[in-house]
């Protein structure tokens, strides 16, 4: 059913690597049906679903909705900045940005069941209604963003999808990046990245199923690719090393996480609900390499591009 699915969403002009990364993501043929059906256990649907309550399914990587609001914190978004999510999966954090923060948010993810999802998610009541900010979803490949205007966003991010990227296509980021920001832009990035650790990796993990479905790479490799297109490296932090540095740390974040971060120890969704059975091993499998054997490491680089002085 799956692959009936992905023949369907007319793959066949992607290149195999991206082929491996949407079948990656694409466990199930319909995460907003899986999404709907678990809201529906807990007495909810899309008529009085906040995005808290959506958290645990939209944000699709280490610390959730925290972590995410850290990463805006270190690029400090600002209200009416113009931001592009590239990769942006279900919508998570780019909802976030938007409606907390009231920025104008443009999401490009290669996954045509995850744009379809979160176009459909941003219509919802207790989503879109009362809150500031704008939010646009696009299929698309983040190394060629032809829809996007030069020097038409103040800030951008992508969040747990360098690991997917072979150099070739994280270079093509780079350049486009470099292009749709506006002088002084900046650019953060918060992904898993190969640590001191020396014991294989075990798989699935949740960004591949294979171990020939993943481009991890060092730090300074990062920091080389950018550096090579215009970017000055602002700040790097390894946050599987700093107690509690995943949250965020102004009272003003602090205060966005307290109305549209969900407190629920048993939440009604988790990411068992986009990436069914297999979930349990993926996950298992990465706070393995993460937190035991030092294989990955978080990392939270912030670039800013380098022709003039922007706002940090």
């Amino acid at each position: 059913m799956r692959e009936q699915w992905m023949d369907a969403a007319n793959l066949t002009s992607m290149s195999d690597d991206e082929k491996a990364v949407v079948y990656n993501y694409t466990q199930l043929e319909s995460p907003l049906a899986a999404v709907t059906a678990g809201l529906l256990k807990h007495g909810k649907d899309a008529s009085n679903t906040t995005l808290g309550e959506l958290e645990g399914a939209l944000q699709f990587h280490w610390g959730g909705a925290h972590s995410t609001l850290r990463l805006f914190e270190e690029l400090d978004i600002q209200h009416g900045d113009r931001v592009l999510d590239a990769g942006c999966g279900l919508g998570g954090p780019a909802l976030l940005c938007a409606k907390a923060l009231g920025c104008q948010v443009t999401g490009i993810d290669l996954t045509p069941s995850f744009i379809s999802a979160a176009n459909d998610i941003k219509t919802w009541p207790l989503i879109d209604r009362g809150h500031p900010g704008t939010v646009h979803f696009e299929i698309g490949n983040i190394s060629n963003m032809e829809t996007v205007e030069t020097e038409s966003m103040d800030k951008a991010y992508m969040i747990h999808v360098g690991q997917n990227l072979q150099d070739d296509v994280t270079s093509g980021l780079a350049t486009e990046i470099y292009r749709i920001l506006e002088p002084g832009g900046c650019f953060g990035i918060f992904d898993p990245v190969l640590g001191e650790g020396d014991i294989p990796l075990k798989f699935p993990l949740p960004f591949a199923t294979t171990r020939h479905d993943h481009n991890l790479r060092k730090t300074s490799d990062y920091v080389s690719i950018f550096e090579s297109k215009g970017f000055a490296l602002l700040r790097s932090t390894d946050l599987s090393a700093v107690p509690n540095a995943i949250a965020p740390q102004t009272p003003r974040m602090i205060e966005v996480s307290t109305r549209f971060v969900s407190g629920d120890e048993n939440p009604p969704l988790t990411l068992a609900h986009v990436m069914g059975q297999s979930w349990d091993m993926r996950r298992k499998n990465f706070a393995t390499a993460l937190l035991k054997t030092g294989t990955l490491a978080l990392r939270m680089m912030i670039f800013r591009k380098s022709t003039s002085i922007g706002r940090l």
